[in-house]
C-alpha cells in the first residue's frame, strides 16, 4: 500500500492535537469551559486563571503535535498526549454527565494516542 496505516493514525493524531494547541492560544476561554470545578478550584487556589492554564495547554500540544507530526520523539510525545487524554476524561467525569458526548470522544482518541504509542516503541525496537 502506498500509506501505512501507522502513518495514516500518527498524522490524524498529531493534527488533532496540533489544531487544539492551536485554538487554546486563540480562544482559551471556550476550552476553560471543560475544566471541572474541582480543578478549577485546584487552578484558583494556585492563582492561575483557567484560560492562561489553557494557552499553556496549548503551546504544549503544538510542541506535541508537531513531534507526532514530523515522527520525531513520537513514543514520548504521543506517551504524554495518552496521558493527556485519559486525565481529560478523568477531569471531564469529575465535571457530571453533561459532557459524556466528549468523554465518548475522547476515549476514542485515547485509543487512538495508545496505538501510536506502542506503534512508536515498536518501530523503535526495530
Amino acid at each position: 500500500y502506498p500509506l501505512d496505516p501507522y502513518t495514516v493514525f500518527r498524522t490524524g493524531l498529531g493534527l488533532m492535537i496540533l489544531l487544539s494547541g492551536i485554538h487554546k492560544l486563540v480562544d482559551p476561554v471556550v476550552w476553560s469551559s471543560y475544566i471541572a470545578p474541582t480543578f478549577a478550584d485546584l487552578l484558583n487556589q494556585i492563582d492561575l486563571q483557567n484560560s492562561v492554564f489553557m494557552q499553556i495547554n496549548g503551546v504544549f500540544e503544538i510542541i506535541f503535535g508537531t513531534s507526532i507530526l514530523l515522527d520525531k520523539y513520537t513514543t514520548a510525545a504521543a506517551g504524554v498526549v495518552t496521558l493527556s487524554l485519559a486525565g481529560i476524561i478523568v477531569n471531564l467525569g469529575l465535571a457530571g454527565t453533561g459532557y459524556l458526548d466528549i468523554i465518548i470522544r475522547d476515549l476514542g482518541l485515547l485509543l487512538l494516542s495508545t496505538g501510536v504509542t506502542l506503534q512508536a516503541v515498536r518501530r523503535e525496537k526495530k
